[in-house]
C-alpha cells in the first residue's frame, strides 16, 4: 500500500497507453509490477517523457513474496 497512488490494471496495454493513462491523471512517474505464474517478480519504475516511458533505475526483482494473508493470525493473550 502505498499512499496517494492511483492503481490501473495495465492488461494489455502497451508500454505507450500506460504512458497515455498516466498523462490523462496528471502523473509523470509511473511504477509497473510485473507478475510471472501470479507472483510478482519486478517493480520497474519510470518516468513519462515526451517518447513515452523512460526505465529509471534501479529495476527491483523479487522473489519468494508472501502476502499478509497468507500468514496464520496471530494470537495474543493477556496474563
Amino acid at each position: 500500500v502505498i499512499p496517494g497512488v492511483v492503481r490501473v490494471n495495465r492488461g494489455k496495454m502497451s508500454m505507450d497507453e500506460v504512458a497515455e493513462k498516466a498523462l490523462e491523471y496528471g502523473v509523470y512517474r509511473v511504477v509497473i509490477v510485473d507478475r510471472w505464474n501470479g507472483e510478482a517478480c519486478k517493480i520497474g519504475l519510470f518516468q513519462v517523457g515526451a517518447s513515452g516511458l523512460i526505465s529509471v533505475p534501479p529495476a527491483i526483482y523479487v522473489a519468494r513474496i508472501r502476502l499478509q494473508r497468507e500468514f496464520a493470525p496471530t494470537e495474543y493473550r493477556v496474563v
